[in-house]
């Protein structure tokens, strides 16, 4: 019964999405830093919009590599944020290096 439920074409079909290659994370960051640079609520001629897509892109490769940021001693950094939409639940994000033109 193991070996059958292991050859299942559909659980085999399902492990292939789980890959890095399939995530869709970095897409949805970019997406998101577009909105950013052209809100959806601000009418752009469409030169403007383009440039605005275009300096997005820039950014996003500029700082999409970066590595986490580090303490003085080494130890990996990270920044703590207390929402209170999340009612007193921390969220956790990586502190990343600063680019070598200094975007953050």
């Amino acid at each position: 019964k193991a070996e059958m439920l292991i050859r299942n074409k559909t659980l085999l079909k399902d492990v292939s999405m789980l890959s890095g290659g399939q995530q869709t994370s970095s897409v949805e960051a970019f997406h998101s830093l577009i909105l950013q640079f052209a809100p959806k609520k601000v009418a752009f001629t469409y030169n403007s919009m383009v440039a605005r897509m275009q300096l997005a892109a820039m950014h996003y490769n500029e700082n999409a590599d970066r590595g986490q940021a580090n303490t003085k001693d080494g130890q990996p950094q990270f920044k703590f944020s207390f929402p209170k939409s999340r009612q007193g639940q921390a969220t956790v994000r990586i502190v990343k290096e600063n680019s070598q033109f200094g975007m953050h």
